[in-house]
Formats: structure tokens, sequence, C-alpha cells
């Protein structure tokens, strides 16, 4: 069953691998083509399938609740295009993760990474998810970063937004009136 502002694409599976990723840990999100059961099945990466779903749709679900490392000049990894395909083959799909990423993280930047590299970096990556993504050169590789508490404001439930569940500096500390009164802001 969907839940409130979860996007739908987005897999139980998904989303657990998503929350157990520390700060650094990247995730790849490979084509169709991509080499993703031999590379996990070598590397300890783990495998999530998504075919029949392309990478931009996914792309647009993750970043709505995935922090980019913003401690790295390029938290986005795309694969460079081989000396045989330069000239012939232009991956428009770039464009497409490129404006996606922009309006999630409009200062992330993005490196290329020649195809053998590219292959190395997800062999250490957290996890890669298998995609019907047929765009060739689609695969893409992002570093998570962190998710900072948003600055206080004025409001007296500022502490419930900002993830915190410190007691408000009113509430008179472990008080029978103090928990009635915090008890009733949370119904």
């Amino acid at each position: 069953m969907p839940l409130k502002r979860i996007p739908v694409i987005l897999s139980p599976e998904l989303l657990k691998i998503l929350c157990e990723m520390g700060h650094g840990d990247t995730i790849v999100f490979a084509d169709a083509h991509f080499p993703t059961s031999s590379l996990c099945k070598h590397s300890g990466a783990k495998e999530i399938r998504m075919d029949g779903n392309c990478i931009p749709e996914i792309l647009n679900g993750v970043l709505e609740l995935f922090p980019l490392d913003r401690y790295v000049l390029a938290p986005v990894t795309l694969m460079q295009v081989v000396p045989p395909d330069v000239g012939k083959v232009i991956p428009t799909i770039w464009d497409a993760y490129k404006e996606i990423v922009k309006r999630s993280e409009p200062d992330a930047g993005v490196q290329m990474l020649e195809r053998f590299d590219f292959y190395e970096a997800a062999k250490n990556a957290y996890a890669i998810v298998h995609t019907g993504e047929t765009s060739q050169y689609g695969n893409i590789i992002l570093k998570k970063g962190v998710v900072l508490p948003e600055p206080p404001t004025n409001d007296n439930n500022s502490h419930y937004k900002s993830g915190s569940r410190k007691r408000p500096a009113d509430s008179g500390g472990n008080s029978e009136a103090a928990l009635k009164k915090e008890s009733s802001l949370q119904s």
C-alpha cells in the first residue's frame, strides 16, 4: 500500500537500502545492459531488480528522499563514452539526469568515469539497482550525503519538524502537566 509523500516507484526493498546506506556510500542505477548480477556476486554489493522501470523515473523518486554528498565535488558519476562510440553516440539520457539532479541538488557536480573504472566503482557500491533503462550509457552512481537538521524556528512545535524528540523548552520537563500538554499537541 502506498505511503504519503513516498514516491510509489520506490519499492520497500529500495527504501530499506536507501535507509541502510551511510554518508559516503554509493548506489548504482544500472541500465538493462549492465553486468549487475555478476558484479554483485563477486563484490558483495546488494542487488535490487527494477526491470521494466526507467532510470529517470526512479531517480526522480530517489532524489526526493536521498541527499547527495555535499562534501565532494561530484557526488554523481556517469560512464564515459568508449572511444569507438565517440562522435557516434550522444547519450541524451545524461541531460535528463543532470536536470533531475539540478532540481534536487543545484550545486551537485557530475564526473565521468571510463567504462572499466566505472565497473570498479560499481564493485565498491553498497547496492546496484538493475533497471529496464535501454539508453546507451544510462548508468549513474550517486554518493549519499547527510540530512542536516532544519534551523529552529519560533514555532513551539519546531522541535518535531527538525526530527528532534526533545521536549519543548516551556514544557517544564517531566511533570505530569507537561506530559499532558505534549500529549495534546501530538493529537
